[in-house]
């Protein structure tokens, strides 16, 4: 008796900017990913946007609303109506140097942190161009004693690569380089 309902409701909110989104309006199902715990946790501070936007989507992507719970809504936002769901796998697998390079600062470090509380995903990221040089450029972590892909940075100026000060200098980015 309600199916034809519950059908027009499942198209109107894949077709038409229904969904209340973080930040204010209102997206259509194919503009936003949800985010596990992990992944929300990390980007709570960043954009959906910033956190999806390696998934090679077009357009920007956003996150639902804060107050749509994942608990009561998530089940019905990923299987019914097909909104990507956001992993710290998933992220960690897609970031490329471009996405990183563009980051700021204070999101690298905040990486950082991230991968630290995970060490099978820092053994991944590793993988990745995720070390700040001062020069702005990003490197992989290369395995060798002392900090990876370059070396703390120090007051004195050397033409050896470092690892960019503004990051060097926080307390959880300089615990995931002992790993």
């Amino acid at each position: 008796m309600f199916r034809p309902l519950l059908d027009a409701v499942d198209e109107a909110l894949v077709t038409e900017p229904l969904i209340p989104v973080a930040g204010g309006g209102y997206g259509v199902s194919v503009d936003l990913a949800l985010g596990d715990s992990g992944c929300a946790r990390f980007s709570r501070p960043v954009s959906w946007a910033s956190c999806a936007a390696p998934a090679g989507r077009s357009g920007s992507r956003m996150s639902p609303s804060p107050s749509i719970s994942p608990r009561c809504c998530g089940h019905y936002l990923r299987e019914e109506i097909g909104i990507d769901e956001i992993t710290p796998e998933a992220v960690v697998s897609l970031l490329t140097g471009e996405f990183l390079g563009a980051q700021s600062d204070e999101w690298i470090t905040r990486l950082y942190a991230f991968l630290f509380a995970r060490s099978a995903l820092w053994r991944e990221a590793r993988a990745k161009p995720v070390i700040r040089l001062e020069d702005g450029s990003q490197v992989r972590a290369v395995r060798r004693p002392g900090p990876p892909g370059g070396l703390p940075a120090r007051p004195a100026v050397s033409s050896l690569p470092t690892v960019r000060r503004a990051i060097a200098g926080s307390p959880g980015a300089r615990r995931s380089w002992m790993r």
